[in-house]
């Protein structure tokens, strides 16, 4: 599998989990994702072990440890691609409204980045997808290629 085709299929699964997600329950939370380089997948949740069981889901420390496990997991093994997904709501630029959106940040190990924003709208479980809206990379899980751009 060519460098492309490692990001294509990371960002089909992520995104058809993330929709799945959303079709079921209404919304996801934070999720991450990586391909070794034997094309193994590693599905990559929140650490929960320091949350009492009643305590609020904070999405932003879930996203955080999913981050975190994922740079982690780039440092000690063989990683093509690692993203992370996270469902928010967007103001994009020249709309009036704000899009509830899923955002995927993704990283290649040799090859630059990409955030992808795909909109969309639920009513009665039926999703309406918009254009997604690609923009450059806003984080990378691969320290090699921060030592590289510095």
């Amino acid at each position: 599998m060519d460098p492309q085709d490692e990001i294509n299929a990371t960002l089909e699964k992520v995104v058809l989990r993330a929709f799945e997600l959303v079709r079921k329950h209404g919304f996801h939370i934070p999720m991450g994702i990586a391909m070794s380089a034997s094309q193994q997948w590693f599905w990559v949740v929140a650490d929960s072990s320091e949350r009492p069981d009643d305590a609020e889901l904070d999405l932003t420390a879930c996203a955080e440890s999913i981050r975190l496990q994922l740079r982690r997991m780039a440092k000690t093994q063989p990683l093509c691609t690692a993203a992370i997904a996270t469902n928010l709501i967007s103001k994009f630029h020249g709309q009036e409204t704000e899009k509830t959106t899923i955002k995927v940040s993704l990283d290649h190990a040799t090859e630059k980045g990409l955030t992808i924003y795909y909109p969309y709208s639920l009513a009665d479980g039926k999703i309406t997808q918009e254009t997604p809206i690609e923009s450059q990379a806003e984080e990378s899980f691969f320290d090699c290629k921060d030592q590289e751009s510095k």
